[in-house]
């Protein structure tokens, strides 16, 4: 029960503090084209999570000694990817001056 009550205070904490969304993208910005830091981000991510990481698994299942090295870099491409995500959507999150 305790738990359960700790466990809604912190959502409706975040819920709280999450704002009221008074910044709408204008048409403008949300018809922008996607940037080639998206299709970075999309093309990183795919590649480690579609192909490098059930590779890895299956190097592992056979004992293969390329089964750790490529499972780190699975890891450094998929957070290095992942960098690339709110760069490139920077211009329609940060609120703009008026």
């Amino acid at each position: 029960m305790r738990g359960t009550l700790l466990c809604w205070a912190s959502v409706i904490a975040q819920a709280a503090a999450h704002g009221n969304h008074a910044h709408v993208p204008t048409k403008q910005q949300a018809s922008e084209p996607v940037d080639g830091w998206l299709w970075l981000h999309i093309a990183m991510e795919a590649g480690a999570w579609a192909v490098l990481f059930p590779l890895a698994m299956v190097l592992g299942l056979v004992r293969h000694r390329f089964h750790v090295p490529l499972s780190i870099a699975a890891v450094v491409i998929s957070l290095t990817g992942f960098i690339f995500g709110p760069v490139s959507y920077t211009h329609l999150t940060l609120p703009t001056t008026p």
